[in-house]
Formats: C-alpha cells, structure tokens, sequence
C-alpha cells in the first residue's frame, strides 16, 4: 500500500512545511539537532491527511510517518496541544523528530476543537484515532502490542484519558471496535490531569471552562473527563514531565497524578523540571527528559530494534 509519491528519501519536507505550518511556541521542545541528524539520514514513508472518522460532515485527519520498510514497528499516537481550543497537528512536526529518530511508526492526530464540540469531543476523537490505528495495522505494519500514547498540554490530557479511558457510555460512540487495542505506555508532557480543578477556584482557567460548555452539571462532566477519575491497577505505564512553575496547567495535576499511580502499584514516572513554567525547558531539561524516557520504554519493551529507522 506504498504512495509513491509519499516516500521520501528523508523528512526533510516535512521540516520544512512544519517550520511554515506551525509557529514555535515556548511549549515546544528547544533542541532536536541529533534526531534531525537520525532522522535525515534515512527513508521514511509519509503519508498526511487521512481521514481517520467523520463527524458531522467535519473529517478528521492524521498523519503517518514511519520507516520505509515492512517491519512491525511500535506506534506513537501523538496528540497536540491548545487547551482543546487551537492548533492543529502540524503544530506537533517538530515533537515527533525523536520519536522518528528512535524508529517509531507515529501517527500525529487532530481531533474537534471547542468551536465545534465542546467535551468530551476531544476524547471521542483521540480514542477513535486508536482504534484507526487497528483497523489500519496490516497496511502500515503497526506492532499493536506496543502502542505508545503521548502529548503535551491538552494533547497530554487527551493521551492519558486515551490510554486509561474505560467504557461508562460517555465515550466511544463515534468509532469504537470492540474493546479497541491497548496502550502499552502513555508519555504525558504537562498534561490536565482533574479537569474540575480548572473550573472554580485558585487553578481556575478559561479554557477548561469554555471546553466543559454548559451541561447541567459541570463538574460531573468534568470528573468524567478526567483523567485522575479511571485510575485503577492495569492502566498503562505512565511518564509524566512537568515543570514546578507551571501556570496553566498546574504541577499538581501531575503530582497527584504519580503518587495515586505509585499507591496502585502502576509502573510510573515523574519528570520534574524545577522553576519551569509551562513547557518553557531548557535544551539540557529536553534532553534529560527524552533520555528518561527511552530507558522507561526501555524497561517496557517497548523500544524498537536496534536497527531502527534503517529501513533496509
């Protein structure tokens, strides 16, 4: 199922478009010069722009990006940022280079904004965007034993409710086969973890308010769309980063996040970036962070081979 036209002898393209499609922000990551490097080097199929589910006459669309040959290769599911209410998947070009580099099959997935749907849209969208990934694995040679869910802000939000999210009639009506494929491991950059939180109070922030809308009740609604309300032993192994100086989506989201985890039992990690507001790392915060997240994926077995990205 090869588009010829979708084979590049590298990404760089893809860079180049990602630098005209997507305006850098102080919550992407400040260096990528060695995946650049990796990645360059290599032949990677790319395939942009398909329609994973249709709502509302409104198609939703994704990106494949994987090596060019016909290896069962883990997935990244990777989702954006934009507190559910801007933004789009080229926004998030740049924070799949490492991932590439690393020899992952990424699918990059957008999903409604609150100008369309306000919640649980978004989760709707992320969780119909996984099953996409099984249905199509035998076209792209996906390993479903190893998925991988990540993003950063409400995209982290959207990869942990994706990775722990169970059946309560809420969700899963648009596009759900089965019990859908399981995430191996979810990589939360900074993500709401208690949506109720941003509602009232101290951590209130517009833009939990505006995607929550007007349901008759608000913070139930809010609850289920929480990540720290489907917290249980067999979630997924779980890395979380997060600076100590975050102003919108507080460090305490994660921090309670990790120590219920760690009370269940459930492998997990947190990242702590001190001083750091939201996303704004240092190149040596990045780096660390990327680091400890191959060797967490390394003790999950979730790494692919060593001769990744080769595409021979």
């Amino acid at each position: 199922m090869r588009n010829a036209a979708g084979v590049i002898s590298s990404v760089v393209c893809l860079l180049i478009a990602s630098l005209f499609n997507a305006t850098a922000s102080a919550a992407e990551p400040a260096s990528f010069d060695s995946a650049f490097d990796t990645v360059a080097a290599f032949r990677y199929l790319h395939q942009p722009d398909l329609v994973f589910n249709t709502v509302n006459h409104q198609e939703l669309l994704l990106d494949v990006t994987r090596p060019d040959d016909n290896r069962a290769r883990p997935v990244l599911l990777f989702f954006h940022g934009g507190g559910w209410a801007y933004n789009n998947k080229n926004h998030a070009d740049m924070w799949l280079l490492p991932w590439l580099a690393e020899g992952f099959a990424v699918v990059n997935a957008d999903y409604r904004k609150v100008d369309v749907a306000t919640a649980p849209g978004a989760v709707d969208d992320a969780r119909c965007a996984l099953n996409w990934i099984a249905l199509n694995a035998d076209r792209f040679h996906f390993d479903l034993n190893r998925i991988v869910v990540s993003g950063h802000s409400a995209g982290g939000h959207l990869a942990l409710m994706t990775g722990y999210a169970t059946d309560s009639g809420l969700f899963d009506r648009q596009c759900w086969n089965g019990d859908g494929p399981k995430v191996a491991a979810v990589i939360n950059w900074y993500g709401i973890t208690d949506v109720a939180d941003l509602l009232s109070g101290p951590h209130q922030h517009a833009y939990a308010v505006q995607w929550i809308g007007n349901p008759p009740d608000p913070v139930a609604l809010a609850k289920k769309v929480s990540p720290l309300s489907y917290l249980r032993k067999d979630v997924p192994p779980t890395l979380s980063i997060h600076g100590d100086a975050d102003t919108v989506v507080p460090y305490s989201h994660s921090l309670r996040l990790h120590e219920a985890l760690r009370k269940l039992g459930v492998t997990e990690q947190l990242i702590t970036v001190p001083g750091a507001n939201h996303g704004e790392f240092s190149n040596e915060a990045v780096t660390n962070a990327y680091q400890a997240i191959w060797a967490f994926l390394a003790r999950q077995k979730l790494l692919p081979d060593q001769d990744r990205g080769s595409g021979k």
